[in-house]
């Protein structure tokens, strides 16, 4: 079987002049035994220029897909290796779905701690995640790679993705603008004024290679 990952643009590059304590992050869902799941946001935190936030930042909520919602609780922090300014943290429950079926996985971050500003709107963009998970099958959601957040200027930057995940699964990769959710767990859209990084500075190159898999963006300006 072959799984989509949507790369939340996000998790690619910390800039300067963001003033948040969210840089990224990802939903991952693990089954573990018939319809119930371990369900875990994975959140990464800017502790140099944040940590006052990042510290607060002790629960999401996750939306379920099933119109129910539950707190995760933080259970774990740690430094991201190569980015000892990032934290890696973890929140973690555990549902059990009434039926199988398609179900899509949010969490919302609103606008106080968002994490990367619209083009010409002088807001903050809300962080959004978010993955679908198939409860018809007994396995789990694809694992992202870890992140690198920062580049050299006008350097090729690149990151290396996996081409198979540990259930056996290909993996298949698109790019995604970052996405709006107006209402707490209701439908997502794509935020149609987020520009792509080369779209900024009209130079240069932002996609995934194929065959290789891997990110590349040629080159930060």
């Amino acid at each position: 079987m072959k799984k989509l990952c949507l790369l939340l643009l996000a998790c690619c590059l910390a800039f300067a002049a963001r003033a948040t304590h969210l840089l990224g992050g990802e939903i991952l869902a693990k089954n573990t035994s018939g319809l119930t799941y371990e369900i875990s946001g994975v959140l990464y935190l800017d502790v140099l220029n944040g940590q006052t936030a990042a510290n607060a930042q002790t629960e999401i909520i996750l939306c379920l897909g099933d119109r129910t919602q539950l707190r995760a609780k933080r259970v774990s922090s740690e430094k991201l290796e190569g980015s000892p300014n990032v934290n890696p943290s973890m929140y973690r429950a555990v549902h059990t779905y009434a039926i199988a079926g398609r179900y899509t996985l949010t969490v919302k971050l609103d606008q106080f701690s968002g994490s990367a500003t619209v083009s010409g709107s002088g807001r903050e963009q809300p962080l959004t995640l978010q993955t679908t998970l198939n409860t018809t099958l007994p396995n789990g959601t694809a694992t992202a790679p870890n992140p690198r957040f920062f580049s050299g200027l006008r350097q090729v930057f690149s990151l290396a993705l996996p081409k198979t995940d540990p259930d056996g699964d290909s993996l298949a990769y698109r790019i995604v603008k970052l996405l709006d959710q107006p209402e707490t767990c209701g439908p997502t859209q794509p935020g149609n004024s987020y520009l792509f990084p080369n779209e900024v500075a009209r130079e240069g190159t932002f996609k995934i290679d194929f065959p290789a898999a891997t990110l590349v963006w040629n080159a930060p300006t």
